[in-house]
């Protein structure tokens, strides 16, 4: 068994200062993506997306970074241009997740798959206008989130 502790090189823009240490089990059986994918989680809960990077990190996806809110996420997005961006829905105060995928969308190349914990209807069919990937819940599950990455581009 192999602990991983993160390394001091770890950049989290969005909440500086706070870099709470991350204590994981690595292990060599667990399956990684073929070719690194390049993407950006966008989610305003600290934890939550100290736990997908984490993730991605494992998966062998190269973390571009955390963006807290919808504005952020959009500035990021033009400046890195990620393959994929993990978009959380609810940003709390301002624009709303979709509507930062929309904005996105409209002038860059790249596949936006939400992530949320809202299950309704309503909130669905809006993902689903803005974006066709699947949608991702809360907890992020490993191998759902390898699959996403992983699709061929003919699926996306």
């Amino acid at each position: 068994m192999i602990i991983r502790l993160p390394s001091e090189t770890t950049s989290i823009s969005c909440w500086p200062g706070i870099a709470p240490p991350r204590y994981l089990v690595a292990t060599d059986d667990r399956e990684t993506l073929s070719t690194p994918t390049r993407v950006l989680i966008v989610e305003d809960e600290l934890f939550v997306a100290l736990d997908i990077e984490q993730t991605l990190e494992d998966l062998g996806a190269e973390s571009l970074g955390i963006a807290r809110d919808a504005e952020e996420a959009i500035q990021l997005a033009f400046e890195m241009k990620p393959e994929v961006i993990l978009m959380d829905v609810n940003l709390g105060a301002g624009r709303t997740g979709t509507e930062a995928a929309q904005a996105i969308l409209a002038r860059l190349p790249c596949r936006v798959v939400f992530v949320t914990a809202y299950r309704d209807v309503s909130n669905l069919e809006r993902m689903r206008q803005v974006s066709r990937e699947p949608i991702l819940t809360k907890p992020v599950d490993r191998e759902q989130l390898r699959a996403v990455l992983s699709r061929p581009s003919s699926e996306r």
